[in-house]
């Protein structure tokens, strides 16, 4: 497919950083030879041409996240960019970033965000992975060791979960003054629901360890990675989180400042199973994975339930189909999740479908 990447023109390494993922292959202001690209961002790209005129193309893309055309006071571009590809009848990909996300210059677009509600969901809009580099690679010399299945449910935790009334409520007098600020039309944006995030992992948290259902796992830190400050800290600290998530079998997945899991995407990568709060979430390729099959899944309404049903599903789960479910989770961070997989399928699964689509028009 022949791809115009749109607004502006990238020739300096300088500018690499503001890329979004998708382009940088395509754009290869670095210059890597193609072995060095296929280890770095896999195959996608390679079917992918770009092209200098937009009317030549298939679909376009934009290049920065659509948060700083915002910032910088150029998304009259974006607008233009996007009204060309209607013209077109072609689809134009943006990247939505940040926590909280900013409100979309058109609807029809392909919108690839990492937070958001199911709720409020655009026709188009597709959750992204979060990008990590793979833990079994980087900490554990690329082996992997499943677990067998014990007689109760070790969930595991490692991270910041401050607790308190006067955390919970600056975190939730925060939320309604951004809430505000969009509403008098003073902010981009998005709306948050209104609820501290470090309250509800703690009530989380609190409710396992308290539980006799389920054993528990927790390290819980008062700082972001424990305070760490030099590569050496940051690195151990990082371990100790892995090593968290080795000796667990489930890990608790909730939402943080924004409406998405950084942790679901670590759990699954490490071939174990995510005890996951869905938020009115939205998750990668939910149109064609069954996260059901893959994740402990809690509605927010049944949190104070979640040691029940966690030891319930444990409980109605074979030793085999234990051992299987980790096998499937770390095969599915591979194949649609990690940064090669999750390009791979957003071409093939999202945008081909569209630019068919646009072609039969």
């Amino acid at each position: 497919m022949k791809v115009f990447i749109g607004t502006r023109n990238f020739l300096s390494l300088q500018e690499e950083r503001l890329l979004v993922n998708f382009v940088r292959p395509l754009l290869n202001l670095r210059n890597l030879n193609e072995d060095e690209l296929e280890l770095k961002y896999g195959f996608f790209y390679r079917d992918l041409v770009p092209v200098q005129q937009i009317e030549e193309a298939d679909f376009a893309v934009l290049p920065i996240g659509l948060n700083w055309y915002y910032k910088n006071h150029q998304i009259t571009s974006v607008r233009q960019l996007s009204d060309k590809s209607k013209e077109l009848k072609i689809p134009l990909l943006i990247t939505n970033e940040g926590d909280f996300g900013v409100k979309s210059v058109d609807p029809e677009n392909i919108i690839i965000r990492q937070s958001g509600y199911e709720s409020h969901r655009l026709p188009n809009q597709h959750a992204s992975t979060v990008f990590i580099s793979d833990p079994v690679q980087g900490f554990f010399n690329g082996n992997i060791e499943y677990r067998q299945k014990g007689d109760k449910a070790k969930v595991g935790f490692c991270g910041q979960a401050a607790s308190g009334l006067i955390r919970g409520a600056k975190d939730s007098f925060r939320t309604i003054v951004r809430n505000s600020l969009y509403y008098a039309g003073l902010s981009v944006y998005e709306p948050q629901v209104i609820r501290s995030s470090t309250r509800r992992r703690s009530h989380l948290l609190e409710r396992l360890r308290t539980s006799d259902l389920v054993e528990d796992n927790f390290i819980i830190r008062d700082k972001y990675r424990a305070g760490a400050n030099t590569p050496e800290e940051r690195y151990q600290t990082t371990l100790e989180f892995y090593n968290n998530i080795v000796d667990s079998d489930y890990i608790l997945c909730v939402r943080g400042g924004g409406n998405f899991s950084v942790r679901i995407y670590e759990t699954l990568a490490m071939g174990r199973i995510p005890l996951f709060v869905n938020t009115d979430c939205v998750l990668p390729f939910d149109r064609v994975i069954n996260w059901k099959e893959h994740v402990v899944w809690v509605d927010e309404p049944d949190m104070n339930r979640v040691d029940q049903i966690l030891a319930d599903f444990h409980a109605n789960l074979h030793p085999d189909d234990f051992m299987q479910l980790q096998i499937n989770n770390r095969e599915l961070w591979d194949e649609y999740l990690s940064g090669k997989g999750f390009h791979k399928h957003l071409v093939s699964d999202i945008i081909q479908p569209l630019v068919k689509k646009g072609q039969s028009k």
